[in-house]
C-alpha cells in the first residue's frame, strides 16, 4: 500500500512522511505539543514545525480544521481508536 496523499497543485497528490502522519495521529487523539514530542523524541518546536507544515498540506487554518480535514480526506481512519493513518503505510519509509 502507498502513504496517504493529501491535495497539492491541480492534479498532483502529495504523500506526507511517517512524522506527519504519526503527528496527526497524536493530534487526533487529543495529544499536546509537548506529549508529542515526548512520545515521538521531539522537541515542541519540532512537533509544530510537523503540525504546521500538515495544516499547509490538508489546507488547514488551525489544528481542529486540520483533524477535520484528515478524516474527510480519509487520511485518518473513522472506524479506529486511537486515531490511525489509512492504510497502515505509515510505519514504513524514512520520517
Amino acid at each position: 500500500m502507498s502513504a496517504p496523499t493529501v491535495p497539492g497543485p491541480p492534479g498532483r497528490l502529495k504523500p506526507l512522511t511517517a512524522t506527519e502522519l504519526r503527528v496527526l495521529e497524536a493530534l487526533a487523539g487529543g495529544a499536546t505539543s509537548l506529549q508529542i514530542g515526548l512520545r515521538l523524541h521531539l522537541s515542541r518546536q519540532g512537533v509544530d514545525y510537523h503540525v504546521n507544515r500538515l495544516q499547509r498540506s490538508l489546507r488547514a487554518r488551525n489544528r481542529a480544521s486540520l483533524i477535520s480535514r484528515a478524516y474527510v480526506l480519509g487520511v485518518l481512519r473513522a472506524d479506529a481508536w486511537p486515531p490511525r493513518a489509512s492504510g497502515g503505510s505509515h510505519q514504513r519509509g524514512p520520517a
